[in-house]
This record gives C-alpha cells, sequence and structure tokens, in this order.
C-alpha cells in the first residue's frame, strides 16, 4: 500500500496520518514508523504553511506525522510490547552555523538569509 505524504504541506501529512491510521487499525497498531526524507542547501524559500522548506521538511512535518501516529504505535506496543521510533539524519547537519529560533517559526521569504 502506498500513502502519499508531502512533508512540504502539512495538510499532506496530516491526511497521510489518518490513512496510515486507519490501516494499522486492522493490523493491532502500527510497530516501527521511520523518518528518513530531508533536503538540503534549499533556497530561503516557504512552504505552504509558511516555514523554511528545509526546517519543514526535515523537522516540522516528521514531528507532526510522529504525534499524529503516537496512539498507533503505543497500541501496537501494547499489544506485542515493543514500537520503534527511527529518526535518521545526515552529515550535513554539521555543515554551516548552528540554527536559531527564527528557523522554527513562520516567516517571509528571504529573512532566514
Amino acid at each position: 500500500v502506498t500513502i502519499p505524504c508531502d512533508l512540504m504541506s502539512l495538510e499532506s501529512v496530516r491526511n497521510a496520518a489518518v490513512q496510515v491510521n486507519q490501516l494499522v487499525s486492522e493490523h493491532s497498531g502500527l510497530d516501527v514508523l521511520i523518518n528518513n526524507a530531508g533536503i538540503f542547501m534549499m533556497e530561503d524559500e516557504r512552504t505552504e504553511d509558511g516555514f523554511d522548506v528545509t526546517m519543514q521538511v526535515n523537522h516540522l512535518s516528521h514531528f507532526l506525522l510522529t504525534s499524529l501516529l503516537l496512539d498507533s504505535l503505543m497500541k501496537a506496543a501494547d499489544e506485542r510490547g515493543d514500537a520503534r521510533i527511527v529518526n535518521h539524519s545526515s552529515i550535513a547537519r554539521w555543515i554551516g552555523p548552528p540554527l536559531t529560533s527564527e528557523y522554527f517559526s513562520q516567516s517571509e521569504k528571504g529573512t532566514l538569509g
């Protein structure tokens, strides 16, 4: 089964979570969630939700998806004794200066450098 999930759209993430939760409800929960999508070296652009593209794709959408699937993960853990969330990252996080709080907020294009 393929469930589309565009991490540049929080609405798409929410829709995907609904579909995943419906699917796994037939199987006593979700055993593993792997957050593995990521982008790097993008222009200072915003998503339709108003967030920096890189921040939303690499972090905010993963956090939202995880939070929306947490009940299904807990159900699997209760049924089978374990469930896992795996967050994958890359060495790209070491390139450039550390992120500051403005990267986590909605902002206008061109304000982050």
